[in-house]
């Protein structure tokens, strides 16, 4: 039986990256971990598993943008 996927999405491949590697040390033995740094490519690998068959978290971080900052 194949590992469920802990799934990260954030635009910043830098945030990507960090979130990827400090999740895939914590849970690397249990989860596979998965990132992507655009909605398109997120979509993409979410379509390529296989359908229905790995138990799939998402982990995503909200966009931010100067209209987001003002109101929040």
């Amino acid at each position: 039986m194949s590992r469920p996927v802990l799934f990260v999405i954030d635009d910043d491949p830098e945030v990507v990256r960090a979130l990827h590697d400090d999740l895939n040390r914590r849970f690397g033995k249990d989860f596979r971990v998965i990132g992507e740094s655009s909605a398109a490519a997120g979509l993409a690998t979410l379509r390529e598993l296989p359908a229905g068959h790995e138990p799939v978290a998402l982990s995503g971080c909200p966009a931010r943008s100067s209209s987001n900052a003002a109101t929040s």
